[in-house]
């Protein structure tokens, strides 16, 4: 008999790579406040940008070499007359497997939320996964998705627009 199907779990070796863009709603008639670690965007955005007081810290809570938790704290300063409706934040990261196929990737989280009230705090628990499409190779490196998810080298606007990042981002895993 042949087997026909088999399957293994592993825990990737996955690494904060401290990219983040952060927009905030800070009224509902479109207005906004934004930051991130990109300076072409943060010099894009003039009276726009805040910059905010960012706490990062990653885990490896159940000590077996690979880090297992990513703790990141944002204090948005605002003016007086700011309130913040919506947040959307990007953060990337390196996944790495090596087990029975050697894979390494950038990737992405993307934190969304928005209120008809404006909100002073955010608490965000979740998980990354891997959601594959095909088989992973046996052998040798698959490195075709280690590439910038956003390109900070670029002084263009539409390469930090959030719609088309996301959108890069969906047809490179296609």
């Amino acid at each position: 008999f042949w087997i026909k199907r088999s399957t293994y779990e592993e825990q990737p070796v996955v690494r904060f790579q401290y990219q983040t863009l952060l927009v905030a709603a800070t009224s509902t008639q479109g207005d906004y406040v934004a930051w991130s670690t990109f300076p072409h965007l943060n010099n894009m955005l003039g009276a726009n940008l805040r910059i905010p007081a960012v706490s990062v810290r990653e885990e490896d809570q159940n000590q077996d070499g690979k880090l297992d938790l990513l703790i990141f704290q944002l204090q948005l300063p605002l003016k007086p007359e700011e309130q913040v409706y919506s947040v959307q934040l990007l953060l990337t990261f390196s996944y790495q497997l090596f087990r029975m196929s050697t894979v390494v990737m950038q990737t992405l989280a993307y934190v969304q939320h928005s209120s008809s009230v404006p909100g002073a705090k955010l608490f965000i628990s979740g998980d990354l996964r891997l959601q594959q499409r095909t088989p992973l190779p046996h052998r040798g490196l698959l490195n075709i998705y280690n590439v910038s998810v956003i390109d900070g080298s670029s002084p263009f606007a539409s390469a930090y627009d959030l719609d088309n990042i996301i959108g890069r981002y969906q047809d490179r895993n296609r």
